[in-house]
């Protein structure tokens, strides 16, 4: 098995490859959620909520943690140059 250089790939890349995969969805599967939070009518008026394949999901505790938050905050001012 050949890469596009022409360079022999090693035994256990198509392994890897494979199992990576495994993990990931297309451009055009990840953009669904988008699509429907901007089109559908059925989420219409909900707004800071989580979503992930098409439904409202709890967020992680660390979202609801103000100091994190604040942190956070400081941290994009100070990196964006903000402030």
């Amino acid at each position: 098995m050949w890469d596009l250089w022409g360079a022999q790939k090693k035994w256990y890349h198509s392994i890897l490859t494979g199992m990576i995969k495994l993990f990931l969805i297309s451009a055009e599967e990840g953009a669904q959620t988008s699509i429907y939070l901007a089109s559908s009518w059925e989420v219409k008026g909900i707004t800071g909520k989580y979503f992930a394949k098409k439904k409202m999901k709890a967020a992680s505790k660390k979202c609801s943690d103000i100091k994190l938050q604040k942190e956070l905050w400081q941290l994009s001012e100070r990196l964006t140059g903000i402030k």
